[in-house]
């Protein structure tokens, strides 16, 4: 499996995974793709409003979109 990856052989990897019975994940909670990019750019954009009001020296506006930022982080990471 190492060596499928990191040549990035999709069709070795999917033959692998065949082979072992894998099964995906159904009827899991987890964040379908579209969820978790639609995530990572809202997360994404809450640190740069939170950059900007730095520069800015608007320092509460700053303030409150980094700590969004973080927290949203944490919530993502699963801690």
């Amino acid at each position: 499996m190492g060596d499928a990856c990191s040549r990035m052989d999709l069709t070795a990897i999917h033959q692998i995974l065949l082979m072992t019975h894998y099964k995906d994940d159904e009827g899991t909670n987890e964040l379908s793709f579209q969820e978790w990019t639609q995530q990572m750019k809202d997360m994404l954009e809450a640190r740069k409003r939170g950059d900007l009001a730095f520069r800015d020296k608007d320092f509460r506006s700053a303030m409150d979109s980094l700590s969004g930022w973080i927290s949203s982080w944490r919530v993502a990471k699963g801690k």
